[in-house]
């Protein structure tokens, strides 16, 4: 049995590098092949054919496959489009920012390239797929970006095409069709999609513009902050049914339609070694949570099932323990609420695409960390030993204001490594919600404005505002 597999498994290997293959050699005009049938349909914009026909071509595609186990099949430029991709995330996830960027920008040039040998632009057609979909954060800040830029005039492509295959939340996918026609495939069929037409691939890394290439934080903040100064709407919203169909299973909590709750999402995995820098502890949560409750609001905790359980209180919904798992509460639980108190992970970015504020707690990478509109962040401090916490310019003057990850190997700007994460105290997080239940505040104090300005001289297009609690708490952050 494990021979058949093994064998099943070469084989998929060697049909996935012959579609790749023909794009490379320029084979797409041949009617009998798969890749030509597939670039007739997508350019005919045949969306339901192209579905079905998928589909039943990849009735043969066993999973899962890794399509690293044997790079020796791949094309020559596909094998160096991987080898610059993987580059340039080693170097983003130790935090050099400019070095990542030009890795993106020759893996862009590697892809255009592939697309004009075949008499195409690579604006005419660009597929988006599993970099983007496999996230929820970055499908939110990916897709956005690019709805954005589009309604700007300001985006060079034409079309795209979003498959649904092994998405983080299809549920989430099916609210961006309006701008990115949706195709429902299986995660196999996807994959055999994204690798015979890898140069049309969107990665989630870096976003095309009438410009060029931009690194998508970058972007991203950049459109959020002149959408919001123009005053537009929110990308996405919630209609009746959806209201009806979110509150049907919560009424079991209790939860009606009149009540007002805040989303809660604290980033815990069993895979980070100690030292991560994105997850946080439950308890130092509770008096925040408490601070809602006692106001009348519930708080919808959503989450993997890994993570630790909240206390069992009224007006306290633990969705991350519930059974049966439905994505689609997850989806309607950051749309609904009131804001979003959340971590430094993919659901903080899926709030301001319907318009809800967040208080991003335990913020990470401050250098290059996205605009939030309305919304309020407490950094995450870092600390050698028992010295004091480094102030913002001091963070900012090395990779570790740059950074999201392990710091414990990253120097400072005095050669000096061994730093660790500071989380944000019960104390700040209750302080921050209280602030967030308080209401926006259209001016920003001095301090806040001065935390503002560090940031952009650092090179970051506009963070979120800081919570001025925090700095009230932190007066030596400046």
């Amino acid at each position: 049995m494990a021979r058949k597999r093994i064998a099943s498994t070469r084989s998929l290997h060697k049909h996935r590098a012959r579609l790749a293959g023909q794009i490379v050699s320029g084979v797409l005009s041949s009617s009998a092949s798969y890749v030509g049938t597939v670039v007739r349909l997508l350019a005919k914009g045949q969306l339901t054919a192209l579905a079905r026909y998928v589909r039943v071509q990849g009735e043969s595609l066993h999973e899962p496959y890794n399509l690293n186990e044997d790079p020796g099949l791949l094309p020559d430029p596909e094998r160096s489009l991987r080898a610059h991709r993987n580059n340039l995330w080693h170097a983003a996830y130790r935090g050099n920012f400019t070095d990542a960027v030009s890795f993106f920008a020759q893996a862009d040039s590697l892809e255009d390239s592939a697309i004009r040998a075949q008499g195409l632009e690579p604006g005419d057609l660009r597929l988006l797929g599993g970099s983007i979909t496999a996230s929820i954060g970055h499908s939110a800040v990916g897709l956005a970006a690019r709805a954005r830029l589009s309604a700007f005039g300001q985006n060079p492509t034409d079309r795209y095409l979003l498959l649904s295959g092994g998405a983080a939340n299809v549920e989430y996918l099916r609210f961006w069709s309006r701008y990115f026609p949706l195709v429902e495939t299986s995660a196999a069929e996807s994959r055999a999609i994204e690798h015979a037409f890898w140069p049309m691939m969107e990665g989630f890394h870096t976003v095309r513009t009438n410009d060029g290439s931009i690194d998508v934080r970058t972007i991203d903040s950049q459109t959020a902050i002149q959408w919001e100064a123009e005053g537009r709407e929110p990308l996405l919203r919630l209609e009746e049914q959806d209201f009806e169909r979110g509150y049907a299973p919560l009424a079991k909590f209790g939860l009606a339609r009149s009540d007002w709750f805040v989303c809660l999402h604290i980033r815990q995995s069993p895979v980070d070694k100690p030292g991560y820098a994105r997850n946080a502890a439950v308890e130092s949560y509770i008096p925040a949570i408490n601070s809602i409750t006692e106001a009348g609001g519930f708080v919808m905790r959503i989450g993997a099932d890994h993570t630790t359980p909240l206390p069992t209180q009224d007006r306290v919904i633990d969705l991350a323990h519930h059974k049966p798992y439905e994505p689609w509460l997850d989806v309607f639980s950051i749309a609904a609420s009131r804001f979003m108190i959340a971590t430094t992970s993919g659901p903080m970015h899926v709030a301001p695409t319907f318009g809800v504020p967040v208080l991003a707690t335990n913020q990470t990478a401050i250098g290059t960390a996205g605009y939030l509109a309305q919304s309020l962040v407490l950094p995450k401090r870092m600390q050698l030993g028992d010295a004091a916490p480094l102030n913002q310019r001091q963070m900012l003057a090395s990779l570790l204001g740059f950074s999201g990850s392990y710091i414990q190997d990253l120097t400072d700007e005095q050669g000096r490594s061994g730093y660790h994460w500071v989380d944000n105290s019960a104390q700040e997080i209750k302080a921050g919600v209280q602030e967030m239940l308080a209401g926006w505040q259209a001016q920003e104090s001095d301090k806040q404005a001065a935390w503002r300005q560090g940031l952009i001289e650092a090179g970051n297009p506009g963070s979120s505002r800081i919570a001025q609690s925090f700095l009230d708490l932190n007066p030596d952050l400046l």
